[in-house]
């Protein structure tokens, strides 16, 4: 149990930064590391072991008030953005409560820590 509210503690701040003011500073061609937990994978924050990805575009929902980053792995940087085995981040207001989210592909993840 303790592991699940250290995690949750780390995505709500990043490196003293909230999650939400990492999300609004990320730029297309910019690289990152993203640390992870899913059904698929993880990677382990404790060991120190983020994956490299570069920042592609960013789209915006006027109807569910939406905001959407696609990220590519490092390696893969300038080809085409591929559904299945790509992340995307998600922000959300809802009545002036923001919340930041992963995905990869139709797969919802948990978001450990950003670096930049």
């Amino acid at each position: 149990m303790k592991i699940a509210l250290d995690t949750l503690k780390l995505a709500k701040k990043v490196l003293g930064r909230d999650v939400a003011d990492v999300f609004d500073s990320l730029r297309k061609g910019q690289k990152i590391q993203v640390a992870f937990k899913s059904v698929m994978g993880m990677s382990e924050l404790t060991s120190g072991s983020y994956n490299d990805w570069v920042v592609g575009r960013r789209t915006f929902s006027k109807k569910y008030n939406v905001e959407k980053v696609q990220l590519m792995p490092a390696s893969r940087a300038g080809e085409k953005f591929d559904k299945r085995r790509d992340f995307q981040l998600w922000k959300r207001d809802r009545d002036g409560k923001v919340s930041v989210s992963a995905s990869q592909g139709d797969m919802g993840i948990t978001l450990v820590g950003i670096k930049s």
